[in-house]
């Protein structure tokens, strides 16, 4: 046999095997990854004959295994995309529906607005014109009379508003009463802080608090009747100025 011969025998030989080899070895690694048992025995001899360690035999499975979930990701993904185009055409479906209602109902609305447009202006202007009318022709009493009332309010007002200044913190100066039962408040708790309860100084302070709510008391009650008397006049007004529309 010539040597060229042989050496291409040997060749396509060590090509075999080599082809064998990588079968074998890929077939172990999808047992492995599969979960399957394979003969150690086996596995070493196979790893000798392939020229290969077992650490490349682990990240070959790792890879595989590491692929298969990938595989199955997107299978996941192919299912996800078919939901949103599923749901894009319901979106888009019902965007062309409401784009066809509303060019649709486009002109009923606007006829709408305007009429109602309409209307108002046309109650308003007869509203102002009776009105107008009522008023130019009520009896003079009761002119005098929602006259009367106002003047009435006007001291009522006034004391209200002195009333709800007093009864009100503003941290100003003079102090209004409630400035003064808040400062006195909080002399006690520094009094009672320091242990200096039952002394003379804050029995002295004690007595101011309950002076400035006695008086809190008193003035609150005067707003209130206050604010009563000026619910009753303005109940009065009301029905007198009702009255300047009745027939």
């Amino acid at each position: 046999m010539a040597v060229s011969e042989l050496i291409q025998k040997l060749v396509g030989r060590r090509k075999e095997r080599e082809q064998h080899a990588k079968q074998t070895f890929d077939s172990v690694v999808a047992a492995l990854a599969d979960g399957e048992t394979v003969d150690e025995h086996e596995v070493d001899a196979m790893l000798e004959a392939c020229g290969k360690e077992p650490s490349e035999l682990q990240l070959a499975v790792e890879r595989l295994q590491q692929r298969r979930e990938a595989v199955a990701k997107l299978a996941e993904v192919d299912s996800m995309r078919a939901e949103e185009r599923e749901h894009t055409a319901t979106a888009q479906r019902l965007a062309a529906e409401r784009t066809a209602y509303l060019e649709r109902i486009g002109p009923e609305i606007k006829r709408a607005a305007e009429r109602a447009s309409e209307a108002a202006g046309n109650a308003n202007a007869l509203e102002s014109w009776a009105k107008r009318i009522l008023e130019s022709t009520a009896p003079a009493s009761i002119a005098a009379r929602i006259a009367e009332l106002q003047e009435l309010r006007k001291p009522l007002l006034k004391k209200r508003d002195a009333l709800r200044e007093k009864t009100r913190r503003s941290g100003g100066s003079p102090p209004t009463t409630a400035d003064a039962l808040f400062s006195e408040q909080q002399i006690v708790v520094r009094l009672e802080s320091r242990g200096l309860s039952g002394t003379s100084d804050h029995a002295k302070h004690v007595e101011m608090v309950a002076h400035y709510e006695a008086k809190m008391q008193t003035l609150t009650a005067e707003l209130a009747d206050i604010e009563s008397q000026l619910a009753g006049l303005d109940a009065e007004q009301a029905q007198a100025e009702a009255e300047r529309y009745v027939a």
